[in-house]
C-alpha cells in the first residue's frame, strides 16, 4: 500500500502492481485521482512517472514516507482499473502469435487463417487465460510463451510445458502458476 519497487527492473509501483515506469505523469494523477486518491497525494506520487533502476530506488528511499499509505479500497479500485488493460495486453501479445507471418495466411478479407491448430483467445480455457493475463500482468507474458504454449498444442499441459521449458528459474510464484492449471 506504499510506494516501492519489486525489482531494479521496475518502476515505483503502488498497491497491487500498478507499475510507474512506462505511465506519464498526467496518465498516472488521472488513475490515481479515479482510484479514489487524493489529489495531493496523486500529484507526489506522480512524480515516480517514468523512473526505473537506480533512480526509481532513489524515489521510493527519499518519498515513501512523505507520500504516506494509500487505503485497501484505493487499492481495490486502483487495479480494478487497470486489469483489463492487462487483459488487452495477454490479448494482443497471444494473437501477435496467432497472426505472425510464419504461423497463418491472410484469407481474402486479410483476417488470420491459422496454418496449424491454433486456438481463438476466446476459446482457450478459462484457467488458461487467467495465468496469461497473470502472466501480462507480471511482466512475463511475451511471444515466446504464446509461441511454444501454441505449439504444444494450445492447452493446461501446454502452457505447463512452455512454462517449463522458457523459465530459467521455477520459484513459487511459478509453482502456483501450474498447481493452479493442473
Amino acid at each position: 500500500r506504499v510506494i516501492h519497487q519489486p525489482t531494479i527492473g521496475s518502476g515505483v509501483t503502488i498497491g497491487r502492481g500498478y507499475d510507474m515506469k512506462y505511465r506519464t505523469p498526467c496518465e498516472i494523477r488521472k488513475d490515481l485521482e479515479r482510484a479514489g486518491i487524493p489529489s495531493e497525494q496523486a500529484k507526489l506520487i506522480s512524480k515516480a512517472a517514468l523512473m526505473s533502476g537506480i533512480e526509481a530506488k532513489l524515489f521510493v528511499k527519499n518519498n515513501k514516507h512523505k507520500i504516506g499509505e494509500i487505503s485497501n479500497l484505493q487499492q481495490t479500485n486502483l487495479f480494478n482499473l487497470i486489469y483489463p488493460s492487462y487483459v488487452n495486453k495477454a490479448k494482443h501479445i497471444y494473437n501477435q502469435v496467432l497472426c505472425s507471418d510464419k504461423n497463418v495466411i491472410k484469407n481474402n478479407t486479410q483476417k488470420c487463417v491459422s496454418k496449424t491448430n491454433f486456438v481463438h483467445w476466446d476459446n482457450l480455457n478459462i484457467l488458461v487465460r487467467e495465468i496469461l493475463v497473470d502472466m501480462s500482468y507480471q511482466g512475463y507474458l511475451n511471444y515466446n510463451y504464446c509461441y511454444y504454449f501454441n505449439k504444444f498444442g494450445s492447452t493446461k499441459k501446454a502452457l505447463i510445458e512452455s512454462i517449463i521449458k522458457l523459465t530459467k528459474v521455477i520459484d513459487n510464484r511459478w509453482k502456483s502458476r501450474i498447481r493452479y492449471l493442473r
